[in-house]
């Protein structure tokens, strides 16, 4: 049963962000997520107040700027919070008994600050919060969105945590974690690169070295491992194994031996290209890159 064909009024109506506050600020990266919650206090034909389901709220619901106008088509509603939405607390703390329903806005492109309103229809009659042409059936309401750009990141705001370790064959291996160094609040919240993508060798005398990528995974782990097979040769290669995971970050790894001599020089491969997201999804991307003794290192690209 549909409990918003049961209204007959609604007598009240306001917006918030989610937790009370009427402002707030939110990058224009088309990730990052503001939860704004609408309360309503709708009645049915005899006066008693209804509680409406909070997906009947949001199927009837639209946001709307102070004018009353559609907002602008670079606004995206969700029904459902990303990773970029930080902690969800309704405004309400009776809020089983209240009808409400949190939804949550992106936008893809900055823009001034914004006043966001809410508009609905029910029995007929258009029920707005807008300053502007509001026709008089809710007390005007918004909450205040400070727009800002999608946060550009530089070399400084990026680092290496390396593990080293020993490794089969006599090997050396170095685990790089690259992620965000924490500066200015800055948190490592997802990362996107090819899955145990081997994309550097040099073979030299006896020195062999590779380096890869292990996973996409940024979250610190516990009792998680990395296998990886480099075959330098039809018959020859190594196989690493190794937990990753020990901290947050994309980790890249590089492997050096000295092994059986093979006199003939072969090196190929350069670098690879790397993402990172913070908890506000803005993005970095970055370019990894290692020279001919697996030293790694990495700039941003933009």
């Amino acid at each position: 049963m549909n409990a918003w064909e049961d209204i007959s009024s609604i007598t009240s109506l306001k917006v918030y962000i989610a937790g009370g506050e009427k402002n707030t600020r939110i990058y224009a990266n088309g990730r990052h997520q503001i939860p704004i919650e609408i309360y309503l206090e709708a009645r049915d034909k005899n006066g008693n107040i209804l509680i409406i389901p909070s997906d009947e709220i949001y199927s009837n619901t639209q946001f709307v700027d102070y004018k009353n106008a559609p907002v602008p088509d670079d606004f995206n509603r969700h029904e459902k919070p990303s990773e970029y939405t930080g902690p969800v607390i309704s405004t309400f703390a009776d809020a089983e008994r209240s009808s409400h329903c949190i939804s949550y806005l992106s936008i893809d492109f900055a823009i001034q600050p914004f006043k966001l309103c809410v508009k609905c229809t029910a029995s007929g009659s258009v029920y707005t919060t807008a300053l502007e042409n509001n026709n008089g059936n809710a007390i005007p309401d918004y909450v205040l969105l400070n727009v800002l750009p999608a946060r550009s990141f530089t070399n400084q705001d990026l680092n290496f945590y390396i593990i080293q370790e020993l490794a089969e064959n006599n090997g050396t291996l170095k685990k790089h974690y690259l992620r965000f160094n924490g500066s200015d609040g800055i948190k490592t919240i997802r990362g996107s690169i090819e899955d145990s993508h081997w994309f550097h060798y040099k073979q030299s005398g006896s020195y062999r070295a590779f380096s890869s990528t292990t996973s996409y995974n940024v979250a610190q782990l516990d009792n998680y491992y990395f296998r990886k097979e480099f075959k330098y040769t039809e018959k020859y290669g190594v196989t690493i194994h190794t937990a990753i995971g020990e901290t947050v970050g994309l980790c890249l790894l590089t492997y050096r031996s000295n092994g059986n001599p093979s006199w003939s020089y072969n090196e190929w491969g350069n670098g690879v290209d790397c993402y990172l997201y913070d908890q506000y999804g803005n993005q970095a991307y970055i370019r990894v890159h290692v020279d001919g003794n697996e030293n790694m290192g990495f700039f941003i690209l933009k």
